[in-house]
């Protein structure tokens, strides 16, 4: 075990200062570079054409907004205008319960959608703040009531974020019944087809949410999560410096978050 943690720490003092700036250039989402691989009318991974972008941009009443890290975009019980397209940067959607804990329900990335799950009532069912410095295309709900004919870029989009939510709700309870190792590895192989795609995986990023966040939204100890991270680098699956992240043997990380038995798929939405 000792030799393993000496390794490990030479692996990590191989993440030199010029890889630093490369994966922290290639971890900032940014919609534009991406736009190839993710929009908000496909599924992850699959082609994105400029003129459905175009489309989206010029819907009638939509408009960009700009937040700030730690700014929020909405908050629970406010009274649902717009749903909101992300175009650069992470959002962390969360909860707080009546024992005043917070609860993550997702980290956005470009292509993603916010405020799709409070259409049916009306208010905003949860919080949506910034990781981030973001942009984002606010689309006016009333734009919904209209016939599919006036605008069916935005129903579209509408329906499949709707069915992206209730893949990431089945992903979800999937993760819950599985080892903390598992949800550790297929957390980070989702971020990896976040970023990339189903065909090739980034495999160096930065992680903009805290340990914190990310044991709130697999259910997990912060204590637990270091320990997987730790873990993971020990058998060399990654090279971790603090928030930068590096897949050296992604092959093993599938074996990891597959487990002995191989009770999980993994879906690219909603971390």
């Amino acid at each position: 075990m000792f030799g393993a943690v000496q390794m490990c720490s030479a692996r990590r003092r191989s993440i030199s200062e010029s890889r630093k700036k490369q994966i922290s250039a290639a971890a900032m989402p940014d919609y534009a570079a991406r736009r190839a691989n993710r929009c908000p009318s496909r599924p992850v991974g699959e082609p994105c054409h400029d003129s459905q972008l175009t489309n989206l941009a010029m819907v009638r009443g939509t408009s960009n907004l700009w937040v700030v890290r730690g700014d929020h975009v909405f908050r629970e019980h406010d009274r649902l205008r717009y749903i909101y397209i992300l175009r650069r940067g992470v959002l962390k959607c969360y909860t707080i319960s009546v024992d005043g804990e917070e609860q993550v329900l997702a980290f956005l990335s470009p292509g993603d959608v916010a405020g799709i799950e409070a259409l049916g009532g009306g208010l905003q069912t949860s919080n949506a703040v910034a990781l981030t410095d973001s942009e984002l295309r606010r689309l006016p709900v009333a734009d919904l009531a209209h016939p599919y004919s006036h605008n069916p870029a935005l129903h579209g989009m509408a329906l499949d974020a709707s069915s992206r939510e209730i893949q990431r709700l089945q992903s979800m309870l999937k993760m819950t019944r599985l080892p903390a190792e598992q949800r550790i590895a297929t957390f980070l192989l989702n971020q990896a087809l976040r970023l990339g795609n189903q065909a090739e995986p980034t495999l160096a990023f930065s992680l903009f949410m805290t340990r914190g966040d990310i044991g709130r939204f697999l259910g997990l100890a912060v204590e637990t999560v270091s320990r997987m991270f730790t873990r993971l680098q020990a058998v060399g699956c990654i090279i971790i410096d603090h928030n930068m992240v590096e897949l050296v043997d992604i092959d093993r990380l599938r074996e990891a978050a597959r487990g002995p038995q191989q009770t999980v798929d993994l879906v690219a939405v909603g971390t």
